[in-house]
């Protein structure tokens, strides 16, 4: 099977799996901002290689994607109440070598017991901070469209954490 049916499928079916479950009834989410913490654990099995890079020896990492399926989390510390998953996959698009730029598409399926649904979005990335677009979602976010930042605030590895920061338009 082509790399490239691979990826096919396994998008299609993170884009399904991600969907399945939330609620038609869920609260609406009626607030212009929703922030959380992403744990990031490097070398967990939560974090695989899709594809390697087209071509390393002469455009460094471009095309070098990664799956992933992280904790969400309320507060920064990883043992903090947990209020979902962030999945998606990021491509990096990096051509210079010691220079990181890359394409993300995140879902987060979210449930801190009063929202529970789905926050889709996607963001160029080029270092510790990114502006991402919001395209939709489902459940309590149905519809929700804004932007937002990620901002990488501890980085003591193995650990990477995240903090989002949602805008929604009205």
């Amino acid at each position: 099977m082509s790399s490239k049916r691979v990826l096919v499928i396994a998008l299609v079916a993170l884009g399904f799996f991600c969907v399945i479950g939330q609620e038609a009834a869920a609260k609406k989410f009626t607030k212009s901002k929703l922030s959380y913490y992403v744990q990031v654990l490097r070398g967990d099995p939560s974090l695989g290689i899709l594809l390697q890079p087209i071509n390393a020896s002469f455009s460094n990492a471009m095309g070098y994607t990664t799956i992933f399926n992280l904790n969400v989390t309320e507060a920064q510390s990883n043992t903090s109440t947990a209020v979902g998953f962030a999945r998606g996959y990021t491509i990096s698009t990096g051509y210079k070598v010691n220079e990181y730029s890359g394409f993300e598409s995140e879902i987060i399926s979210y449930d801190d017991g009063t929202y529970k649904g789905t926050i889709h979005f996607q963001a160029m990335l080029d270092g510790s901070s990114a502006e991402v677009a919001v395209l939709g979602g489902t459940g309590s976010f149905r519809g929700v469209r804004g932007w937002g930042t990620v901002t990488q605030v501890l980085l003591n590895p193995p650990y990477v954490v995240f903090y989002h920061q949602l805008h929604f338009m009205k």
